[in-house]
C-alpha cells in the first residue's frame, strides 16, 4: 500500500494552509508583499516566511478599508424597455401623453382610445392655424412638428415636438371641460417633415367622465396643480415674472355699480373699532364687561366687529347686493343725514325708541382664532322678529356664491360661509401658507401680491398683482390644488369678506363634484393671454426611476426644473469609467447653462426615483426674453450665482472636465476621499428612509429621536410608518389598487414638508418597498456592538437595484468609550457612501411596549432638543447645516486650539466634523476620538513632555542624510496617545492633510490608522523623515508644504465643504508673516549675517529671511489669493488666537 512521505505530507498541508490563509487575507484586504523595501523581488520561500510570521505571531493584522468604486447601478440608467409591448404604437404614445392628467381607470382610457384619430402631414402642412378652434390634444407618432408664434409680421419658433411628444394646452382642455370656447389666437403648428400625428378631442374627457365624477375632480386638480407648479413656478421663481401672469377680472356685474356713500360711511363708522395699546379713545365706547374679555396685543391689533342690529320689517331676499346697499340703511332707521355727519347713531337714540340692541363682538386674536361673544340684548317683546344686517348680507352672498359654484343648494352653502370684517392691512393669506380659504369680497378691496425672487440690484421685493374688488374671489387656486399658497392676500381698506374654508369647500365638492369646474373657471378667467401662449410650449415630463433624462453629448435644446423627485448627474471619462458628479433635488434647475450657451450636454442625467419635471424649451426662453426684457436680469443673476458658487470649488478640482457653469464641479479623483464628494451626493434631501440591519434594532425609537432632533432645525418634519399610513388612509391603503392615491398623498406631504422620514418595516413588505422607492437617501441602522454581517433585509435591498445613496448609522450604548470594527461593517457593504456613529441616550435601549410608543414620543417632545447630541449631528448632516472645525498647523502655537474647542462648547456651537494639518491634525484627532477637553489636555501633555525632553532627542539623533532624527521617539509618543484607533472608529467625521512627495500632490486621509497619518502630517522636513504610506508606499510629509506651513490654506475649507459642511470655522495658529525686512543692498554675505547674529545685541539686529522662510513664502504665493477668498466667503469664519509671542517648538512653555 502506497504511503506519503513525511516531507510530501508537510508540503501538502503547508500549501493547503497557505491557500486558505491567502484567500482569507485577500478578503480582509491584506496581501503578502511581492517586493522588499529595497525593491528586490521576493521569492516564494521569503513570502512563505513572512506569511508564517503573520500566522503564528498571535497578533491579528489590522482591517483596512477596501476602496471600492460605486456600484454600476448608481451610475448607469436603465435600458429603454417597452412597458406594454403588446399595445400598438399609437396607443402607447397616447397613454404616455395622458399621464399628465394622472392615473385613470382602464375603462376611462379605453373610452378615450375610441375617439383617437390619426392624420398624415406632408412637409410644410399646418397641424393647426391661428383662428381655428382649440379643442384637440396632439401626439406626434412619427416625424417632427414645430410650434410657432406670431410676433408682428414674424413667426418665432417656440419648441420642437418629435416622436412620442405631445402638443396641447391644459388650459384649453379645461376650457372645453367648462364648456368655454377658445381659439388659437397667436400660435400655430407646422410639420417640418413628413409626419404622422395622433389627435384626441378634448370633449372626449367630458364624455369619459360623465359617470365618473371622481375622475373629473382629479383631472381638474391635476391641471390646476400643473399650472401652479409648472407654469407659475417656472415663470416666477426662475424667470422673475409676476404681474405678467394674472389679470384682474370681476365676476358679478353689481361690482360695477357705484355703492351709495351712505352705506359705506355707515359700515365704516360702525366697524372701525380697533383695540390697541396706543389707540386713542374715540366714538362710542364698549361696555366694560365686554372689553375686559378682549385680549390686547402690541404686535397685532385686535379687531372688534360691532354690528348694531335694529328692529326692522322682514325683507324678502333681494337678488343683488346693490339693492341691499341702497335700501337697507333706510329700512333699519339709519338715515342718510346721519351718515353725512361722519358719526354713528348714539346709544341713547336706540334706547329711547325701546329697540333691541344686540352687541355681537367678533375678536380675531393674534393666533388667528375667532371668538364670538354672546350678544347682549335689552328687554324687548319684539326680539323674535329681529334680523341683523349681517344675516341679510350673508344670505345675498350665499345666493351669489351659488352662481359662482354652479349649485342650487343655498341652505348647504349657508352652513359653510362665514361673513367677516377685517381692518386695513390685515393679512388673510401669506405666501406659502398651507391652510388656505376662499375669500369672496363683499365690500372693500384686497391686495393680491407676490414676493419677487432676488434679482441682484433690484430692491423691490413685493409687487401687487391685482386688487380684488367686490364680487371677486381669491385663494381658490391653493384650495383646488392643496398646494401652499402662491400669493399674499391682505386688506387694502377696512373690508367685508365671505370666507369658505378648504374643509368646507371639499365637503361641498364631495356632494356636488361639478363645483370644481366652475371654481377652476374663475381661476382661468384671471390667467393672462401671455400665460396661455406659453402653456403650449411649457411641458410637464415624468421620468421613472432609473430612466435617463438625457445623455452626455446629446443636443441641449431645453432646461428642466425639478418639481418632485431627484436626478443624478454622471460623467463618462475618456477611459470609459463613469464618475458621479452631483445630485439635484426639488426646486433645482438643470441644463440651463448648456441650453442658453447652445452647447451639447456635458454629463448624463437619470432619475434616482420617480421625478416630475417642468421642461422649458430654448425657443420659449428666447420668446419670453423678447416680450419681457427684465427676464435677462433674472437669467444673469441665476448664472452668476452658479459661477460664483463654483469659483472656489474649481480650485480644489483641477480636472480639465470641469464645466465652469455647472452647479457642481467634476471631481478629479473619486478615491481621494473615503466616500467621494459627499456634498454633491447628499444635498437637498427631501425624503429619507430608515431601514433596520437586524431585528433587534429599536427602529421606531430611532426614527422618533431623529424626528425630535430635526424639529430643532425645522418645524416642517414629518415621520411616517405603516401604522400611521393605515390610520390615516385606511386598512387598504397599501394595496396595489390604491397605489395612485397613496402616491398622491405622499407627494403632497413631501411638497409641504422640509423633510419626510419613512420608517420601514423589519421585512420586505409593500410599505418597505414604498419607503425605498420614495427615498432620496437610505439610512441603514445597526447596533455597533453586533456582528458586522449583512442582514436579510439589507441583502434584499441590494438585489432591488436601489439608486438612492445609502448611509450606515451605528448605534452605541452611552457607556462605550469608542466604536470598534467599523471597517468590517463598511467592507461587508460595498454600496455605502457614508457612515456615522451615534452615542444613544439610555432611554433608547430600554424595553418599551409597542402600545406605549406614543407615550414615549409624548415625553420626548417635551424635552428640549440637545444640539450637542449625535442625533442632532445626524439631523444637521441630512439637512445640509453641519458645522466643521478645521485646525491649521503652527507647532506649539497649536496648543491654543484646546481653548478654541472649549470656547465653542461654552458658546453652544456644536462641531459636527473636524480636520486639520500638522498640530491641527493631532488636536483634531484627539477631539474626534474623545470629545472631552480634559482628556485633550492630558494627551497633549504627553506630546509636550516628549517634545521638551532633551534625552529622547539625543537618543533619536541619526546621520542627517534625510533628517536629523530617526523619528522612532516621536512615533512612540504619537502611538502611545492614539494607540490602535482607526479613523473610521472616531466619533466625528475626521480628515487630515499631508503632502505626498512621491507624486507631488496633496493627500486627504479619511481612513486608516490615526496615529500614522497624524505623524505624517506633523513630519517637518529636515527634522523627521517622511512616513511611508502603508497602502501604496508613497512618502508623506507635513501637510503645510502643500497647504502653506504658516497659514490655513483654502484647501482645508474646501475639503470640509466637500464632505458636507455648511459652515466652516477655520483656526489659524501659524506664525505671523514678517514684512519689515532690513535693506542690505545689492549683495549679501553669509559671514556678515553670522557676525550680526552673534553681536546683534550691541551692533543692532537685522531682519533677513533664511532659506526655509524664502521657500515657505514662495509656496504661499500660489494659495494666498485663494485663502483671502475663503476668509471673505459667507461660509467661512476665520479665527486667529493671540499666540504671536510663542515659537513653533516652544512646547515647554
Amino acid at each position: 500500500k502506497y504511503r506519503f512521505r513525511k516531507r510530501d505530507k508537510v508540503q501538502f498541508y503547508a500549501r493547503k494552509v497557505f491557500r486558505k490563509k491567502q484567500v482569507s487575507m485577500i478578503k480582509e484586504g491584506v496581501s503578502v508583499p511581492e517586493y522588499s523595501r529595497s525593491g528586490r523581488r521576493l521569492d516564494n520561500r521569503e513570502r512563505m516566511m513572512i506569511l508564517a510570521k503573520r500566522m503564528f505571531s498571535g497578533k491579528k493584522g489590522p482591517s483596512l478599508l477596501q476602496k471600492k468604486e460605486l456600484p454600476s447601478v448608481l451610475l448607469e440608467a436603465d435600458q429603454e424597455e417597452e412597458q406594454f409591448p403588446n399595445l400598438p404604437e399609437e396607443v402607447m404614445y397616447l397613454l404616455q401623453s395622458v399621464k399628465v392628467f394622472g392615473h385613470f381607470e382602464k375603462g376611462v382610457f379605453l373610452q378615450l382610445c375610441r375617439h383617437m384619430e390619426t392624420i398624415n402631414l406632408a412637409q410644410g402642412d399646418y397641424l393647426f392655424q391661428v383662428g381655428e378652434e382649440d379643442k384637440w390634444l396632439y401626439v406626434v407618432q412619427e416625424g417632427q412638428v414645430n410650434l410657432y408664434i406670431n410676433e408682428g409680421n414674424n413667426e418665432v419658433k417656440l419648441s420642437e415636438i418629435t416622436a412620442g411628444e405631445s402638443l396641447h394646452s391644459l388650459l384649453s382642455i379645461l376650457d372645453v371641460l367648462t364648456e368655454q370656447e377658445s381659439w388659437y389666437k397667436t400660435v400655430f403648428a407646422r410639420a417640418v417633415k413628413k409626419s404622422i400625428v395622433i389627435r384626441l378631442p378634448a370633449n372626449a374627457f367630458s364624455e369619459a367622465f360623465k359617470n365618473r365624477k371622481e375622475s373629473l375632480v382629479q383631472i381638474v386638480q391635476v391641471i390646476m396643480t400643473r399650472m401652479q407648479r409648472v407654469t407659475f413656478l417656472a415663470l416666477h421663481n426662475y424667470l422673475g415674472l409676476s404681474q405678467e401672469l394674472l389679470r384682474p377680472v370681476k365676476i358679478f356685474q353689481f361690482a360695477n355699480f357705484p355703492l351709495p356713500m351712505s352705506y359705506l360711511n355707515w359700515w365704516k363708522d360702525t366697524d372701525q373699532l380697533i383695540v390697541e395699546d396706543e389707540a386713542e379713545d374715540g366714538g362710542d365706547k364698549v361696555e366694560e364687561e365686554v372689553t375686559s374679555r378682549i385680549p390686547h396685543s402690541r404686535s397685532q391689533p385686535v379687531i372688534i366687529n360691532l354690528i348694531y342690529q335694529r328692529i326692522f320689517p322682514y325683507l324678502p331676499n333681494i337678488p343683488s347686493l346693490y339693492y341691499i346697499f341702497t335700501y337697507l340703511p333706510t329700512n333699519i332707521g339709519l338715515y342718510n343725514e346721519v351718515y353725512s355727519n361722519g358719526r354713528i347713531p348714539g346709544r341713547n337714540r336706540f334706547d329711547s325708541q325701546r329697540s333691541t340692541l344686540l352687541l355681537t363682538t367678533m375678536i380675531m386674536s393674534s393666533t388667528g382664532q375667532y371668538c364670538i361673544t354672546m350678544p347682549i340684548a335689552s328687554q324687548c317683546p319684539l326680539h323674535h322678529n329681529a334680523h341683523c344686517v349681517s344675516t341679510i348680507v350673508l344670505d345675498i352672498v350665499a345666493s351669489d356664491l351659488c352662481q359662482v359654484f354652479g349649485i342650487d343648494d343655498r341652505e348647504m352653502l349657508l352652513e359653510h360661509v362665514t361673513l367677516l370684517k377685517v381692518c386695513k392691512g390685515y393679512q388673510l393669506i401669506q405666501e406659502g401658507d398651507q391652510d388656505v380659504s376662499i375669500y369672496f369680497v363683499v365690500m372693500g378691496n384686497l391686495r393680491v401680491a407676490q414676493t419677487l425672487p432676488e434679482v441682484g440690484f433690484d430692491d423691490q421685493r413685493n409687487v401687487t398683482l391685482f386688487e380684488a374688488k367686490p364680487g371677486m374671489l381669491t385663494g381658490q387656486l391653493a384650495v383646488l390644488t392643496g398646494e401652499p399658497s402662491f400669493f399674499d392676500v391682505s386688506a387694502l381698506v377696512d373690508s367685508v369678506i365671505a370666507r369658505v374654508t378648504r374643509q368646507s369647500f371639499y365637503a361641498m365638492m364631495r356632494r356636488y363634484p361639478h363645483m370644481v369646474l366652475n371654481t377652476a373657471h374663475t381661476v382661468m378667467m384671471r390667467v393672462s393671454p401671455f400665460v396661455r401662449q406659453i402653456d403650449f410650449a411649457l411641458d410637464w415630463q415624468m421620468v421613472e426611476a432609473g430612466k435617463a433624462l438625457f445623455k452626455q453629448g446629446s443636443r441641449s435644446d431645453c432646461m428642466y426644473i425639478i418639481l418632485h423627485g431627484r436626478l443624478r448627474s454622471v460623467y463618462l471619462k475618456s477611459d470609459g469609467k463613469k464618475e458621479l458628479v452631483a445630485e439635484y433635488g426639488k426646486g433645482e434647475i438643470v441644463g440651463m447653462t448648456e441650453a442658453l450657451k447652445g452647447k451639447s450636454r456635458a454629463t448624463s442625467l437619470h432619475a434616482v426615483r420617480d421625478t416630475e419635471l417642468a421642461k422649458i424649451p430654448e425657443g420659449l426662453v428666447k420668446h419670453i426674453r423678447r416680450q419681457h426684457p427684465g427676464v435677462v436680469t433674472r437669467l444673469i443673476s441665476l448664472m452668476s450665482d452658479k459661477i460664483l458658487g463654483n469659483m472656489l470649488s474649481q480650485n480644489r478640482s483641477q480636472s480639465r472636465n470641469t464645466d465652469v457653469l455647472s452647479p457642481k464641479p467634476i471631481m478629479q479623483e473619486e478615491s481621494n476621499f473615503a466616500y467621494g464628494d459627499v456634498s454633491n451626493h447628499l444635498a437637498n434631501l427631501s425624503t429619507v428612509a430608515i431601514l433596520p440591519a437586524s431585528s433587534d434594532v429599536p427602529l421606531e425609537k430611532v426614527s422618533m429621536e431623529l424626528h425630535h432632533a430635526l424639529s430643532g432645525i425645522s418645524n416642517q418634519i414629518l415621520r411616517l410608518n405603516s401604522d400611521i399610513i393605515i390610520q390615516r388612509l385606511g386598512q387598504n391603503a397599501l394595496d396595489s389598487v390604491q397605489e395612485y392615491r397613496l402616491s398622491n398623498w405622499l407627494a403632497h406631504h413631501e411638497d409641504s414638508h422640509r423633510m419626510v422620514l419613512y420608517q420601514t418595516d423589519f421585512t420586505l413588505t409593500p410599505w418597505t418597498q414604498r419607503c425605498i422607492r420614495q427615498a432620496d437617501a437610505v439610512l441603514i441602522v445597526a447596533l455597533g456592538e453586533g456582528e458586522p454581517k449583512v442582514g436579510k433585509l439589507e441583502a434584499q435591498l441590494e438585489g432591488m437595484a436601489v439608486r438612492a445613496l445609502k448611509m450606515l448609522v451605528l448605534l452605541h450604548r452611552p457607556g462605550i468609550e469608542r466604536p470598534t470594527q467599523t471597517v468590517d461593517w463598511i467592507n461587508n457593504r460595498g454600496w455605502l457612501t457614508e457612515h456615522i456613529h451615534i452615542k444613544c441616550p439610555k432611554r433608547l435601549f430600554g424595553r418599551t411596549r409597542k402600545s406605549r410608543m406614543m407615550e414615549y414620543w409624548e415625553k420626548l417632545v417635551t424635552k428640549p432638543v440637545d444640539k450637542f447630541s449625535d442625533f442632532s449631528r445626524l439631523g444637521r448632516f441630512l439637512t445640509g447645516t453641519s458645522i466643521a472645525l478645521v485646525l491649521g498647523g503652527g507647532g506649539a502655537r497649536g496648543l491654543s486650539q484646546i481653548g478654541i474647542v472649549q470656547s465653542l462648547q461654552n458658546a453652544g456651537i456644536p462641531v459636527d466634523m473636524i480636520g486639520g494639518t500638522s498640530i491641527g491634525a493631532f488636536m483634531g484627532g484627539l477631539w474626534a476620538a474623545h470629545r472631552n477637553v480634559d482628556t485633550m489636555r492630558e494627551k497633549t501633555l504627553i506630546l509636550c513632555d516628549d517634545m521638551s525632553s532633551m534625552i529622547s532627542k539625543i537618543l533619536d539623533l541619526t546621520y542627517p542624510f534625510t533628517s536629523m532624527f530617526s523619528g522612532a521617539s516621536f512615533n512612540r509618543a504619537i502611538e502611545s496617545i492614539f494607540k490602535d484607533i482607526q479613523i473610521e472608529d472616531l466619533w466625528l467625521p475626521y480628515f487630515t492633510i499631508t503632502t505626498d512627495i512621491t507624486s507631488s500632490e496633496m493627500r486627504v486621509h479619511t481612513d486608516g490608522w490615526l496615529w500614522r497619518y497624524v505623524r505624517a502630517s506633523m513630519s517637518l522636513s529636515g527634522y523627521l523623515p517622511p512616513l511611508c504610506d502603508p497602502k501604496d508606499g508613497h512618502l508623506l510629509m507635513d501637510g503645510g508644504y502643500s497647504n502653506n506651513p504658516t497659514r490655513l490654506a483654502s484647501a482645508m475649507c474646501d475639503v470640509a465643504r466637500a464632505r458636507g459642511a455648511c459652515k466652516v470655522i477655520a483656526v489659524d495658529v501659524g506664525a505671523e508673516t514678517e514684512v519689515d525686512f532690513t535693506n542690505y543692498g545689492d549683495h549679501l554675505s553669509g559671514w556678515w549675517l553670522l557676525w550680526k547674529r552673534w553681536t546683534g545685541r550691541w551692533t543692532g539686529r537685522i531682519k533677513i529671511p533664511d532659506l526655509n522662510d524664502i521657500q515657505s513664502r514662495l509656496s504661499y504665493i500660489s494659495c494666498h489669493h485663494l485663502l483671502e477668498k475663503v476668509i471673505k466667503s459667507d461660509y467661512c469664519f476665520y479665527v486667529r488666537p493671540p499666540i504671536a509671542k510663542y515659537k513653533t517648538l516652544e512646547f515647554h512653555k
